[in-house]
């Protein structure tokens, strides 16, 4: 028995062709309890399979999947109250994003100097692209890095630790030597370069100074800032670099790339599959799930469902009995108690 996580794998194709999905198949938690055994060993990426749909290396070559390409969780923002966004990486995309309104706004004033704008690459790796800027572009007088080591701090002779930063809303963060322009930044907890962080530039004599959002539950594929942090973190980037205007419109956003479908002639099984799956049924409340059941049983059917809520459906009389049995429930959570800061304190069910 298997818990099925499922991933998102793109293929070395036109993105155009989208992305090909994918599935990871992992040791069931539910038939494991307690510690490890004394032969087994925590999950690790060396124990990663992806089963993409195919059943030989040359079915995966004619989907377009090559060796190196990128394999990442299937990415779905998701707008929250209160102006909240939850998506894996949120802070860094979002930073990303309020560079870039920066950019669109920004006119600099005369004998202002000279600006560079960049949005680097591997910065999770070694911060190659980081130190390519720093070599071709430089030397600099002043650095700003909206960077992501934010939450952490290494004490001497100490590996780095998480400490809490403030909750999205609050306000962008900050770190380092910062300009006169962000003096009332929020300071955060920030690992220093050196301090286990890879690959930093030696900027010499320039003023280095660190920029980001509040994240709550970072580096989770729910990681949630808050998008007026974003928006002010633009402002004020704005202000300090002694620039105005208005904002200028950017292009229209394309829509993300689709999830491709690499087998056809399962239509049918596939639509009465994602009527099913969309439903939620956590074990306990499975009506939406049950309802959908008896709505897609034929005409001639009749059904009947007792007081637990079990759906029985008898055919023919006579001869020895055989029961067909499909769970309508799924794992999950039930909320327990609403915080008054409005989290969600829940209860497992199920598993």
């Amino acid at each position: 028995t298997t818990e099925i996580y499922t991933l998102s794998l793109h293929a070395a194709l036109p993105i155009s062709k989208g992305w090909r999905a994918g599935a990871v198949v992992l040791p069931s938690v539910h038939l494991r309890q307690g510690a490890l055994g004394p032969r087994e060993r925590p999950f690790s990426v060396d124990d990663l399979y992806i089963d993409a749909g195919a059943e030989s290396a040359a079915e995966v070559a004619a989907m377009g999947i090559r060796r190196m390409d990128p394999v990442a969780l299937i990415r779905r923002p998701m707008n929250l109250a209160g102006g909240l966004l939850a998506a894996p990486a949120a802070a860094r995309k979002g930073a990303c994003a309020a560079l870039a309104d920066v950019a669109r706004r920004y006119f600099k004033t005369p004998a202002a100097g000279t600006v560079v704008f960049a949005w680097t690459v591997a910065d999770g790796l070694n911060r190659s692209g980081l130190l390519h800027v720093a070599h071709e572009r430089g030397p600099f007088q002043e650095a700003l890095l909206l960077d992501t080591g934010f939450g952490w701090e290494a004490a001497e002779g100490k590996p780095p630790s998480p400490r809490p930063l403030p909750t999205p809303g609050s306000g962008p963060i900050g770190a380092g030597r910062l300009p006169e322009g962000f003096a009332g930044i929020t300071v955060a907890p920030h690992l220093e370069p050196g301090g286990g962080m890879a690959g930093s530039p030696d900027w010499g004599s320039a003023r280095v100074g660190y920029l980001g959002l509040p994240a709550r539950n970072p580096g989770t594929p729910v990681e949630t800032i808050a998008l007026h942090d974003a928006e002010a973190l633009a402002d004020t980037l704005l202000a300090a670099l002694g620039g105005h205007g208005t904002g200028v419109p950017g292009p229209p956003l394309p829509p993300p790339p689709a999830i491709t479908e690499p087998v056809t002639g399962h239509a049918d099984a596939a639509k009465l599959l994602a009527s099913l799956v969309s439903r939620y049924g956590v074990s306990g409340a499975e009506a939406p799930v049950r309802e959908e059941v008896l709505r897609s049983l034929p005409a001639w059917a009749k059904p009947e469902t007792d007081a637990k809520g079990n759906v029985t459906m008898t055919m023919g009389h006579g001869g020895d009995p055989l029961l067909f049995v499909a769970h309508l429930d799924e794992v999950g959570f039930r909320v327990q108690e609403v915080l008054p800061d409005g989290r969600l304190r829940l209860q497992t069910r199920g598993g």
